[in-house]
């Protein structure tokens, strides 16, 4: 659900950058499926980051820093925190705006839709739209995001809460999220070879 962290850490080709985004949406083994070469890089990719994220000790940090009642719901909540806490600092991890950075990925959902999966269509449609990468450097988006989720989500409804922990522990969780990107940049090149432009 972190959609912007996973483009942000992915190589900077454009069909890995679209394998990364869409990773959730593609389940089971990745192999024998037609998949391009990049499309396929960017599965892996978000898979890596996702496993990574498991043993982070910068995601277990934010996970303790939120209260006792989201329990199996912190998950959603520190990808959400997340992608948040990069769009509203994003200049210091990117040379390029954001605002650019997500028009381009825009653009790349009609340039390569004959790749992006059935599932994902509807949602690109919106995230372009709504414009949701650029929207989620403002704070005040967050509760809306949590509470579309929980919608979703059986027994979400008290994502709704979660904008609040945010709120409340802002730089402690931003100290997390910097040191998460840095940690998941390190070990995505050691493992993958992963390489972006940065500042």
């Amino acid at each position: 659900m972190n959609y912007l962290v996973h483009l942000y850490l992915s190589d900077p080709d454009p069909e890995v950058r679209l394998g990364n985004l869409v990773g959730d949406f593609v389940k089971g083994r990745l192999e024998g499926r037609g998949f391009s070469v990049g499309f396929l890089r960017g599965l892996r990719q978000h898979r890596a980051v996702d496993s990574f994220s498991h043993t982070s000790q910068a995601v277990r940090n934010s996970k303790r820093r939120l209260r006792a009642q989201f329990r199996i719901y912190k998950p959603i909540l520190v990808d959400i925190y997340y992608d948040h806490l990069l769009a509203a600092h994003w200049q210091e991890f990117h040379r390029q705006p954001l605002v650019e950075f997500a028009a381009d990925t825009y653009r790349l959902f009609e340039l390569y839709a004959d790749i992006l999966p059935v599932e994902f269509r509807l949602v690109a449609k919106r995230m372009a739209s709504r414009d949701w990468l650029s929207s989620y450097a403002d704070l005040s988006v967050v509760p809306l995001v949590l509470q579309r989720i929980g919608e979703r989500v059986r027994g979400g409804e008290i994502l709704r809460k979660g904008a609040c922990d945010l709120e409340w522990q802002y730089p402690e969780l931003l100290s997390d999220c910097r040191r998460f990107l840095k940690d998941a940049r390190s070990w995505l090149d050691a493992e993958m070879g992963v390489g972006q432009e940065e500042l």
